[in-house]
């Protein structure tokens, strides 16, 4: 069984980048969807796979986790 390290990895973000993603996250009250930044995180989570998004949900970083978790819900219901 791999990791946690080695999960992330694979996806695409090193343990230092989620570790950074979930210390900036973590200092956001709120999220403005309309932002440019808001856009941008949604379409590269838009482009992952679905064991991607999953993994980023395991991560627990905040709003981040949850966005991904929306995804995996809306592919795997047009999955079906």
């Amino acid at each position: 069984m791999k990791s946690f390290k080695e999960y992330i990895t694979e996806a695409g973000f090193s343990a230092s980048q989620v570790k950074k993603l979930r210390s900036e996250y973590g200092k956001i009250d709120k999220i403005d969807p309309t932002s440019k930044g808001y856009k941008k995180m949604d379409a590269m989570l838009e482009k992952m796979s679905v064991e991607d998004l999953e993994k980023l949900i395991d991560a627990k970083i905040k709003f981040v986790s949850s966005l991904a978790l929306a995804k995996v819900v809306r592919k795997k219901m047009q999955i079906k």
